[in-house]
């Protein structure tokens, strides 16, 4: 079974990549985030059997703890634990504008694989990124490609 954790799974890619994994035999959801849709992540949480989310915005995971019993993590900081956390084989990272280098980053050092459908953490920190991703041997994956993997 591989684990993809779905790091904006509330905007168009990620309901997608939703729908993907929930028709696909051998995929499972690691880990949902999203930047503030607080109640669309929780309901996407329940219905996928996700025990953790992050919110970016500490206002929406403030209300997701309150709303929901399983664990909720807040901001950059939380992000990045739902990744170490989560242990996933692939990382979608679908989030919007330079906020998704940080995740990227953090992806690659730690050697799991990336789909990547943010542009600008390859317009930010290409350099970066490409020698994270030799150094680990994580394989960074264009996200139209990476369901197969």
């Amino acid at each position: 079974m591989k684990r993809v954790l779905i790091l904006g799974s509330t905007g168009s890619i990620g309901t997608q990549a939703l729908e993907v994994i929930g028709a696909a035999d051998g995929l499972q959801v690691a880990g949902l985030s999203a930047d503030s849709s607080w109640e669309r992540v929780l309901a996407q949480a329940r219905d996928h059997g996700v025990p953790a989310v992050a919110l970016a915005d500490p206002d929406s995971a403030e209300r997701a703890s309150a709303a929901w019993g399983g664990q909720v993590l807040a901001g950059e900081d939380g992000i990045r634990d739902l990744i170490l956390a989560s242990k996933p084989d692939l990382v979608l990272n679908a989030v919007v504008g330079a906020a998704g280098l940080g995740p990227t980053i953090v992806a690659l050092t730690e050697g799991i694989d990336l789909a990547l459908a943010n542009k600008e953490s390859l317009v930010v920190g290409g350099e970066l990124v490409m020698a994270l991703a030799e150094a680990t041997g994580a394989q960074i994956l264009p996200a139209a490609n990476s369901v197969d993997v």
